[in-house]
C-alpha cells in the first residue's frame, strides 16, 4: 500500500528528516471554533490548573509551527485536549507561525494540516495530525515542524564545467563531485554538464583519487565558484596530500538474519549545497559480533558523520530497527559502536478502532532516552491518506486519538479505513536535556548531529 512517508523517516548516512522544500502554507483552512482571529484561542474547557518546574502557572503554552526548512507557517489549526482526549481549546497560527493555547495537566497539543498533491499522481490529499502529549503540566513552549509542498520551478539552465588535475601516484580512478552533479573517470580531465541547481549561483567541487581497491588516497577541492551563464568554465585543481583513515564499525550480538548498513561521510557545508565524500558497507544477513572498517576522508569538509543501522525481522508482523549516528565538525576516527541493548525497546500493539487508540509496551528494558514517537498511517482511498504522529516521554502506555472539531472530521481515522504501518520509535539525542527540550522548537527536531534510536514496526 502506498502510504504517507514517516515524518521521522531517516536515511542511512543523512538521518535528516525526509521532507519537501518549503513553498506554501498547508491548506487546512478554518479558524477557531468561535471564529477567533488568527493566533487567538477558543477555550472550550475553562481555566487550566497550574504546573511545576518550568511550566506556566496558568497553563498557557506558546506554540510555533515551521516547515522543515525553518519557514514560519500561518493558518495551521491547533487543538488543546485534556487528559481524556476531549477538546479544551483551539487556535490557528498567525503570520508569524505562532499561537497560544491553554493546556490542562496531562493534556496535549495537536497540529492538523492537509496537503493537496498532484491529482494525477495519487494520493491527491494527505492529512497530517501531529500530537505532543504531556505526562503532567505542559511546558511554556512547544513547536511543530510540518511538511509543505514544493513550488513549481522552471527547469534550470545547464552549464558546462571542465576540471583538470595532475596524476596522483597510486590512483586508479578519479571521482568528481560537485554541488549539482558527479562523475567517475580514469582520465586527468573531466567535463561535466550540470543543472544550475543552487539559488545563489555558486557551487563547490571535489575530486577524489582512489586506488585499485577503491580506497581514498587523496583529494583536491574548489569552493564557492560562480556559474557563468552560457559559458564553459575551466578549473585546475591540485592535490591536498591528505588521504583517508579507517574507522572501525562494531555491533555485537546481532540477531541472526539481520541486515547491517553502515556509512561514513565527510561533507563540505560552506556552500549552499554541500558536497560529500562517503564510504559504505552493507551485510544482507549478519549474525553474532560484526566488525569492519570504512574509509573516512579526515582532511576534507566541516561535517563528519558515521551511521549504523541494524534491521531485524523478528516475526512477519514485527520489524525492529536500531539506528545510531555520530557527527562533528572534525573527524572522530575512534571505534563506532552500536549497543543493541542500550535503549528500551517499545513494541506497538495492533491499533483499536472506534474509538481509535494506539498502545505500546516494553519488549526489552534498557535506558530511557529523550522521547517516544508513535505513528499510524491509514488509507481512505487511493486518493486520500492520513498519518497520526504522537510524541511523548518514553514510557509504556496507550493514547486515544485526540478529539477534533467538526471542521476536521476528515482527519480522524474511520473503521472502514485501511490501516498502514504502526510504528513506535524510542529516540535518544544527547544534545537534548530531556523531553521538554526536544519538543520546544519543533518535533521532530532531534537526530541530526547525534542520535540513537530503536524502532519497532507492525508493517501493513
Amino acid at each position: 500500500m502506498n502510504v504517507l512517508r514517516s515524518i521521522i523517516c531517516l536515511s542511512l548516512c543523512g538521518f535528516a528528516v525526509a521532507c519537501e522544500d518549503t513553498a506554501s502554507a498547508p491548506s487546512d483552512g478554518g479558524g477557531g471554533a468561535d471564529g477567533d482571529p488568527i493566533g487567538g484561542e477558543s477555550n472550550a474547557g475553562g481555566d487550566a490548573g497550574g504546573g511545576g518546574g518550568d511550566a506556566p502557572a496558568d497553563g498557557k503554552v506558546a506554540v510555533t509551527v515551521r516547515s522543515y526548512e525553518g519557514e514560519l507557517q500561518a493558518g495551521v489549526h491547533l487543538i488543546a485536549n485534556d487528559a481524556a482526549g476531549e477538546i479544551f481549546g483551539e487556535a490557528v497560527t498567525n503570520a508569524a507561525g505562532a499561537a497560544e493555547l491553554t493546556v490542562p495537566p496531562g493534556g496535549s497539543v495537536t497540529a492538523a494540516y492537509a496537503l493537496a498533491y498532484d491529482a494525477a499522481t495519487p494520493p491527491a490529499v494527505g492529512r497530517f495530525v501531529s500530537t505532543i502529549s504531556f505526562a503532567g503540566a505542559a511546558p511554556a513552549a512547544v513547536g511543530f515542524n510540518i511538511h509543505t509542498l514544493n513550488e513549481p520551478q522552471p527547469a534550470p539552465a545547464t552549464e558546462t564545467l571542465q576540471f583538470v588535475y595532475p596524476p596522483r601516484i597510486g590512483a586508479a580512478t578519479y571521482e568528481l563531485i560537485t554541488s549539482c552533479g558527479s562523475k567517475e573517470t580514469t582520465s586527468l580531465a573531466v567535463t561535466l554538464s550540470v543543472p544550475r541547481c543552487t539559488k545563489s549561483g555558486a557551487f563547490d567541487a571535489v575530486v577524489v583519487a582512489r586506488d585499485p581497491s577503491g580506497s581514498i588516497i587523496d583529494f583536491a577541492q574548489l569552493n564557492d565558484q560562480l556559474f557563468i551563464a552560457g559559458k564553459p568554465q575551466y578549473f585546475q585543481l591540485q592535490w591536498s596530500g591528505s588521504g583517508a583513515e579507517p574507522i572501525t564499525f562494531q555491533v555485537d550480538d546481532v540477531p541472526a538474519g539481520s541486515t547491517v548498513s553502515a556509512g561514513t561521510s565527510a561533507r563540505e557545508l560552506e556552500g549552499e549545497i554541500g558536497t560529500s565524500v562517503s564510504d559504505s558497507h552493507w551485510i544482507a544477513a549478519a549474525s553474532g559480533d560484526v566488525m569492519f572498517p570504512l574509509q573516512h576522508l579526515i582532511g576534507y569538509g566541516s561535517d563528519h558523520c558515521q551511521s549504523l543501522v541494524v534491521t531485524t525481522n523478528v516475526t512477519p508482523l514485527l520489524v525492529v530497527t536500531h539506528t545510531k549516528r555520530r557527527c562533528g565538525a572534525t573527524a572522530d576516527v575512534s571505534t563506532f559502536n552500536l549497543d543493541l541493548a542500550r535503549l528500551t525497546q517499545f513494541d506497538p500493539e495492533a491499533p483499536v478502532l472506534e474509538p481509535f487508540a494506539m498502545s505500546w509496551g516494553v519488549a526489552n528494558r534498557g535506558e530511557e532516552g529523550t522521547l517516544l514517537a508513535v505513528e499510524q498511517f491509514w488509507e481512505r482511498s487511493e486518493s486520500e491518506q492520513g498519518n497520526w504522529s504522537l510524541y511523548l516521554e518514553p514510557t509504556a502506555g496507550s493514547r486515544p486519538f485526540p478529539k477534533l472539531p467538526p471542521s476536521l472530521a476528515d482527519f480522524e481515522p474511520r473503521s472502514d479505513d485501511t490501516l498502514g504501518n504502526t510504528v513506535v520509535t524510542h529516540v535518544d539525542d544527547p544534545a537534548m536535556s530531556g523531553f521538554e527540550d526536544a519538543v520546544a522548537n519543533g518535533v521532530p527536531n532531534v537526530g541530526y548531529d547525534s542520535l540513537e534510536q530503536v524502532t519497532s514496526m507492525i508493517p501493513d
